[in-house]
């Protein structure tokens, strides 16, 4: 056997596997006996004591001390200050002194006294004898058959799970019963002692009569008594016996708690509202579910419903009156939530219910946005940088194309529950992407991280229709599709083609149908062949000047070209240079300050962004009795001019008499021209989507730029020119006897 002495400070004492004798002395101590019957003596100061193994005998000393017995059968006692006792495993035996203490037995067969003090006593499991002492003392039998002794004080006592004997004692005393919980006797003592009755809502109909009996029958023996206090005072009285076990004897007052809820006796003769204790509903994802709480009043009572608890996933309209609800999951939410509702009828009676949810997932269906990929060519011909020969309409029947597949998908449910797929079905004999996977049946898989970038290579070219499919699959496998369909490409043999010859000395032959043709850079011979072609001079990194009647095209990156059979132009993103032919031709400057000039025909113009310069000359518009139509700009703005300095003077000084005339039309502005009186007012040119015009912008007189001088000076020919503002009416104008006249 080993002693063990603390000191007068904190100390962590550690016992062996002996039966120790452990003295802390002062201090707040920690201490733990090990295995062996160990004596342990806390001594001063708040000491956390752990008898550990062996049946140990724990004495807390004075302050307020945690003490364990551990396993084992063990004594604890308090000693002074305010202590708690936790008995653990093994039959003990706790004894709380004289201060308001705590003990707790735990499992196994425990003796428990509070002696003096307010104590809380708790038998744990096991057959237990709990005996309060004095003082107004809280005491719990807890599992087992066991035995209670108030003894002393107002005490309140509860002889938990089991066949428990319980003795109140002197003192007003609190003896609680939960019906159907043991066959327990409960006898009173002196004072004034209270039975409470706990029973549900569910049980309360088939004791009621039986409490009600007993409520007389004890109002019948106070009575004759003399009175509570009287009654208190038998040593012997009658006893009552229950059906569901109890028997009571010398109890003065009675409880009634249903549910939790006190109730007082002559409202227990009233029928609670009958319900469900709970109802389960499902639905769908986003979608309301409907229901009604369902309750009956036996007594046919009017019943009121109110909600205790809300939803935690969603929001409830619910009806007070009559228990319907309507429940509205939150937004893409899936899974369980309930509320719990309380129904009473106004007479004392009621009863609760929960209501669960399940909300079954439901897929969102996906976004899905497909840009068509270039169609109408028959096939994109891409040079290389050397000497190229490229002639369309005679493709080999097996040259692939590849065209981009710019496919958006994305969920609208952002919550995590749902997968994205993408399909693509359709896809010809030989054709793949770029990315995903092909399936059994023809169709690629793909996901969401594969779009980017993504392309079709078809072996053999040819006219190509796509179904793609955005599937989004919530996490209960359930589904929602999004489709779209894409048409693009055209068989190996059709008219219309795109050539980039790329750089080089190229000879292009586009062929028939609507050609688009890519010079590069280089000295190339372009021949756009039928239909209606276009040289794209986009690409180019500097400007161009372009004469299709010439047959000639010059810049300092696109070289010197060769060109014939186009009839259309896009210049680039510089000051360019461009002359139509005597077909019907369709300019666009692009950007920069361009000169343009359609030539014969009536061409469509576009200067785009820049101050640009429309030309005209006498020949393009007429010759002889012939008028070769009139020109529209599509983006005349307040930057560009019209340049009529070669149209009036067609070569020579510019005539007296010659006017030009500006007038609003549908959808903008007409100019038309009357050179000399001798020929008549000739239309030349229509401003799509002008309404203001200034006349201002327009040039007359050439100037050191070769026709883009100052648009109103004096003439060669002498007299003035008088120009005005635009007017509603042709018929109003200013004018001079001799030179060129400008009329709004």
């Amino acid at each position: 056997m080993a002693t063990i002495n603390g000191t007068d400070v904190a100390d962590d004492l550690q016992g062996t596997e002996l039966a120790d004798q452990i003295n802390s002395l002062a201090g707040d101590d920690t201490i733990r006996g090990g295995d062996g019957d160990d004596d342990i003596n806390g001594g001063s100061g708040n000491d956390a004591i752990f008898g550990e193994g062996g049946n140990d005998t724990l004495f807390g000393s004075t302050g307020d001390d945690s003490i364990h017995g551990g396993p084992g059968n063990d004594t604890l006692t308090a000693g002074l200050g305010a202590d708690s006792l936790f008995g653990e495993e093994g039959n003990d035996f706790l004894y709380g002194d004289r201060d308001a203490e705590f003990l707790d037995g735990g499992p196994g067969d425990d003796f428990l006294i509070g002696d003096s003090g307010n104590d809380v006593i708790v038998g744990g499991d096991g057959i237990d004898q709990i005996s309060g002492g004095n003082g107004d003392d809280t005491m719990d039998g807890g599992p087992g058959n066991d035995s209670i002794s108030g003894d002393a004080g107002n005490d309140t006592i509860n002889g938990g799970a089991g066949d428990d004997r319980v003795f109140a004692g002197s003192g007003n005393d609190l003896i609680t019963y939960v019906v159907g919980q043991g066959a327990d006797l409960v006898i009173g003592g002196k004072d004034v002692d209270t039975l409470r009755l706990e029973v549900t809502s569910q049980d309360l109909p088939s004791v009621r009569d039986e409490i009600l009996e007993y409520a007389a029958w004890l109002e019948g023996q106070v009575s004759a008594a003399g009175g509570e206090l009287a009654y208190g005072n038998l040593s012997i009285g009658q006893t009552f016996k229950f059906s569901f076990g109890l028997t009571v004897s010398t109890v003065e007052k009675l409880e009634i708690s249903v549910d939790g809820k006190m109730r007082d006796l002559a409202s227990l003769s009233n029928s609670a509202p009958v319900v469900a204790e709970v109802q389960s509903l499902s639905g769908t994802e986003d979608q309301p579910i409907v229901g009604n709480i369902g309750a009956s009043d036996p007594d046919g009572d009017a019943m009121n419903y109110e909600l205790i608890s809300g939803p935690a996933n969603g929001e409830l309209a619910f009806n007070a009156e009559t228990g319907a609800f309507s429940y509205f999951p939150a937004s893409n939410y899936a899974g369980a939530d309930s509320f719990s509702v309380l129904v009473s009828d106004g007479q004392g009676g009621f009863a609760e219910q929960r209501v669960d949810i399940a909300v079954a997932g439901k897929a969102d269906d996906p976004t899905l946005s497909v840009a068509v990929p270039q169609t109408g060519t028959a096939s994109v011909m891409q040079g290389t940088d050397g000497n190229d020969v490229i002639i369309a309409n005679r493709m080999a029947a097996d040259n692939s194309q590849t065209y981009a597949l710019a496919i958006e998908a994305g969920l609208t449910d952002t919550d995590g529950s749902e997968t994205l797929a993408i399909a693509v079905a359709g896809m010809p004999e030989g054709a793949v992407l770029s990315a995903g996977a092909q399936q059994e049946d023809g169709t690629w898989l793909l996901s969401a991280d594969q779009l980017e970038g993504l392309s079709v290579t078809l072996a053999v070219p040819g006219e190509v229709t796509l179904d793609i499919s955005a599937i989004s699959t919530e996490s209960n496998g359930d589904t929602a599709v999004t489709s779209q369909t894409v048409s693009f490409g055209t068989s190996n043999n059709a008219d219309d083609n795109f050539i980039d010859a790329g750089a080089g000395n190229d000879y292009v032959r586009a062929g028939r149908g609507d050609d688009v043709v890519i010079g590069g850079q280089g000295n190339d011979f372009l021949y756009g062949g039928r239909g209606n072609d276009t040289l794209d001079y986009s690409t180019s990194q500097s400007s161009v000047w372009v004469n299709l009647k010439a047959h000639k095209a010059f810049g300092e990156d696109s070289g010197f070209d060769h060109v014939r059979a186009f009839e259309n132009v896009t210049g680039t993103g510089q000051n360019d240079r461009i002359i139509g032919n005597n077909a019907v031709n369709n300019i666009s400057g692009g950007a920069g300050n361009d000169i343009i000039s359609g030539g014969r025909g009536a061409d469509v113009l576009a200067g785009g962004e820049g101050a640009d310069s429309f030309s005209f000359h006498r020949s393009d518009v007429i010759s002889g009795r012939n008028h070769h139509g009139v020109d529209t700009i599509t983006d005349f703005d307040e930057f560009d001019t019209l340049d009529f300095s070669e149209l009036l003077r067609g070569g020579r000084k510019a005539q007296a008499g010659d006017s030009v005339t500006a007038t609003v039309v549908e959808g903008g502005t007409l100019i038309s021209v009357e050179m000399g009186g001798r020929r008549g007012s000739v239309d030349v040119v229509f401003l799509e989507g002008v309404t203001d015009f200034d006349l201002d912008q327009i040039s007359v007189e050439r100037g050191n730029d070769g026709g883009r001088g100052n648009a109103f000076g004096h003439y060669a020919g002498g007299g003035s020119t008088d120009h005005g503002s635009r007017h509603d009416s042709a018929d109003d104008h200013s004018a001079s006897n001799s030179g060129a006249e400008l009329f709004a």
